[in-house]
């Protein structure tokens, strides 16, 4: 069966439709690096580990922030080779604690955020609510700078009306001009399924991408996007030799679908034919999941683009974004993490939706941090680990 389309979200952002993983995981015939990440250009490449202390020391803040539910929180980025930690307020001593340990680990900032990220979210609410509301308007996305600062609204027009979304906004609001974020292997893979293989929408022919084999409660799913299918709908691998499985979670809000399959512990890594990376195609092992951060470089591996690295999580952090789903339904995502290519290249394709976004475990592995959900210019947006633990309880399979 010829697969029509890859998905691409109504307007112009696009939604993309441990212990060290031994090699003994992986299938017959899978080609071997000489090098493993030998598509990461240097530069890139010492970001990526340069910023390992930084994600730990992170780690740590969070997780406490995680545990504590205190209010005041607005964000955390890794930023000038430090890890910069907004709250309103004084952080209360569980947190006082946690920055005093990573200390060990790396250099620590706190600032005052003028505005917590709870405050933040429930002014985001209220806007998102009116885009919903009217699915031709030309604002589509909503994000909010991890500083806590206020909320940056997106807009395809610069002759929008403002104020007929802005109206008793209590926070501060800058909107800026930007093509819409419409949600966005390989091919031929066996079970058990990797990550980043192209997944077939049974219903309607589109195709997407898996992001990570998980496991809950001892049962084994592949993790997407929400917007690339429904409960009970089935999926084949790309070129639909084989039967995947059958969706049996979704969050919609999050943008997050478990299907139940034999998952295994890797990702496809590498290139694609036609894609933004063309190289060889390879597997990587992932060896657990961590929060995402602002200022962290991510890479992804989309079955429409291969893997593709030089993504920056922006100061403008935590986004909602608003498109139509495969089936034509239009919803609102929220809590996606907001990031940018850094060389000004579009950052993944129609078709990556639901790819796994990673960052590198010492020299050989990847560590999950979250499902693409759109693409649009240079700019992607996609799911975190963390939300996808939070709706489901799933760990990486490892």
């Amino acid at each position: 069966m010829k697969r029509l389309f890859a998905i691409i979200l109504a307007g112009t952002l696009t939604f993309g439709f441990g212990s060290a993983a031994s090699a003994d995981d992986e299938k017959p015939g899978v080609q071997k690096e000489s090098t493993p990440f030998s598509y990461i250009s240097p530069g890139d490449r010492d970001k990526l580990i340069a910023q390992i202390p930084l994600q730990q020391a992170a780690s740590r803040i969070r997780w406490a922030v995680e545990r504590t539910k205190a209010p005041g929180f607005a964000g955390i980025a890794l930023q000038d080779g430090q890890v910069v930690l907004w709250w309103k307020g004084s952080p209360p001593a569980a947190v006082q604690t946690a920055i005093a340990s990573a200390r060990q680990e790396a250099p620590i900032q706190t600032r005052r955020a003028p505005h917590s990220l709870a405050e933040l979210e429930a002014a985001s609410a209220a806007v998102v609510a009116r885009m919903r509301a009217n699915p031709a308007s030309p604002f589509h996305t909503v994000v909010i700078p991890v500083d806590g600062s206020g909320l940056v609204v997106q807009t395809e027009s610069n002759q929008a009306d403002k104020a007929s979304i802005l109206q008793d906004i209590a926070v501060p609001v800058r909107v800026v001009q930007h093509e819409r974020i419409t949600p966005a292997g390989r091919l031929d893979d066996t079970a058990p399924f990797y990550g980043g293989m192209r997944i077939n929408n049974n219903d309607n022919n589109s195709f997407c991408t898996a992001g990570f084999g998980v496991v809950a409660g001892g049962a084994e799913y592949l993790l997407t996007a929400g917007h690339c299918g429904r409960t009970n709908g089935g999926f084949n691998n790309g070129n639909d030799s084989r039967f995947v499985g059958t969706a049996t979670q979704e969050q919609v809000s999050h943008d997050l679908l478990l299907i139940s399959t034999d998952a295994g512990s890797r990702i496809w890594d590498g290139g694609v034919p036609g894609g933004l990376n063309t190289g060889g195609e390879f597997t990587k092992g992932v060896v657990g999941w961590d929060w995402a951060y602002s200022g962290e470089y991510v890479c992804h591996s989309g079955s429409r683009s291969g893997a593709v690295c030089s993504i920056q999580n922006s100061g403008n952090f935590t986004a909602t974004t608003c498109g139509n789903d495969v089936y034509g339904n239009y919803e609102c995502y929220t809590d996606l993490i907001y990031s940018e290519r850094t060389n000004g290249s579009p950052a993944c394709q129609g078709g990556d939706s639901g790819g796994p976004v990673f960052t590198l475990s010492g020299s050989s592995d990847v560590i999950a941090k979250g499902t693409i959900t759109g693409c649009g210019g240079n700019a992607m947006t996609y799911q975190d680990f963390g939300t996808a633990w939070r709706d489901f309880g799933v760990t990486p399979i490892t």
